[in-house]
């Protein structure tokens, strides 16, 4: 969640609040306001005055959809044209999403001393490098670009399908509007997002826009690979969107645990690794994945298959009761230890012993025993070539009849 970007520019507000002249609506004069924008590069806004009295100075006010604030900005008047003014924006300022909202009015003065404020009006930035169709049922929608109809329509279905998985699993349910924007490829996805600072990641949910941006190549291996990753990045959406403020941080295992878990049956990847944590004692401690995951992907990797594994057991053995506690003892504030004491009356290490132990009885997984057993196999094959050879060097090491008789 991002925090209110406080932008305000004080000093032209205060110029223009207390200049003693009322601000009234535009009624009797003929206002158009015009504007234009290059994804990633410029906000070009103007507006134009016909027949009026001349424009003494002029600002647009702009507040971007997930921001509680607004920016103010001195207009350009044009030394030809005493009915026109104009500014230009760098979206990296603002921190706009692309498909975000950016609400935007003006405040003219004339020199008669009139002061006019348009009606509040909107852009969206869409990211407009693309060419998007779309398609919705009710508040949830998608975009695409350069795939067939079908595909959106199958990326609509299983969004609707994760929905329902979701409530069904942790009654967690949509309470805006939802959309999902789907890129091609990574690069694509973080170019369109390096002017909020999130240039390094191939997924990412806005709660405040009811946004999820997927990056995913086209085809029926992407789809299956979108069957992962939307109800992944809806379960951090809808959890961050049940929150009551913005302020709440719910331990790394457990909202991860819970993203992980909707994602269906866990990874041959995720579950040999989780399995060959339990049989080496190299389990990551539930407490060092408080705040966030390692960074190296092994241990990252492992951190996922565990968290997952971690919360399916506390459902199996507490119920989706036992996840609805932990989740408001969180959001009254509880530490990420003392939400577990809090819930079940047991440290988070001794609850990370009982679930280890009760993984331990399940039998490995069939990738588990492939790779032991080819391990195994590997061993044997390594030591009868020893074998062999080591045989081998002592026969011909040893002296013959003959040269014994000498």
């Amino acid at each position: 969640m991002r925090a209110p970007r406080a932008a305000l520019v004080f000093v032209l507000l205060a110029l223009f609040w207390t200049s003693g002249e009322q601000v009234t609506h535009a009624q009797s004069i003929s206002i158009e306001s015009d504007v234009a924008y290059r994804f990633g590069e410029s906000i070009r806004l103007s507006v134009r005055v016909e027949q009026a009295p001349t424009i003494t100075r002029a600002a647009v006010f702009l507040r971007p959809e997930s921001s509680d604030t607004s920016r103010v900005i001195l207009a350009t008047l044009a030394t030809q044209d005493p009915g026109l003014a104009e500014v230009e924006v760098d979206p990296a300022q603002f921190s706009i999403f692309a498909f975000e909202t950016l609400f935007y009015w003006w405040q003219i003065d004339f020199d008669t001393g009139e002061v006019v404020t348009t009606d509040v009006m909107q852009l969206e930035y869409a990211d407009d490098r693309f060419s998007w169709q779309s398609r919705s049922v009710g508040d949830v929608s998608v975009r695409w670009h350069d795939r067939s109809l079908s595909e959106g329509q199958a990326i609509l279905e299983t969004t609707q399908f994760a929905l329902g998985q979701i409530a069904q699993a942790f009654a967690l349910g949509q309470t805006a509007p939802l959309r999902i924007i789907i890129y091609n490829s990574t690069q694509e996805l973080r170019s369109a997002l390096s002017n909020v600072g999130l240039s390094h990641t191939t997924g990412h949910a806005e709660p405040d826009l009811g946004i999820i941006l997927i990056s995913v190549s086209g085809g029926a291996q992407g789809l299956v690979e979108l069957e992962r990753l939307i109800p992944h990045e809806l379960v951090h959406l809808l959890l961050e969107q049940s929150s009551p403020s913005d302020s709440v941080q719910y331990p790394a295992w457990l909202s991860e645990g819970m993203a992980t878990m909707v994602e269906g049956a866990p990874s041959p990847a995720n579950r040999t690794s989780l399995d060959t944590a339990l049989h080496s004692g190299e389990l990551l401690r539930f407490v060092d994945l408080c705040t966030t995951f390692p960074i190296s992907a092994g241990e990252a990797q492992l951190a996922y298959a565990q968290s997952a594994s971690f919360l399916r057991y506390i459902v199996d053995v507490y119920g989706v009761g036992g996840i609805h506690q932990l989740l408001g003892a969180y959001q009254e504030g509880t530490s990420c230890t003392g939400g577990v004491q809090r819930v079940f009356q047991r440290s988070l290490d001794q609850l990370q012993s009982e679930w280890q132990a009760a993984t331990m009885e399940t039998p490995p997984s069939r990738a588990y025993l492939v790779w032991t057993g080819a391990l195994a196999l590997l061993v044997l094959v390594a030591l009868g070539f020893y074998l062999r050879r080591h045989r081998g060097s002592s026969t011909s090491a040893k002296p013959s009849g003959e040269e014994m008789s000498e």
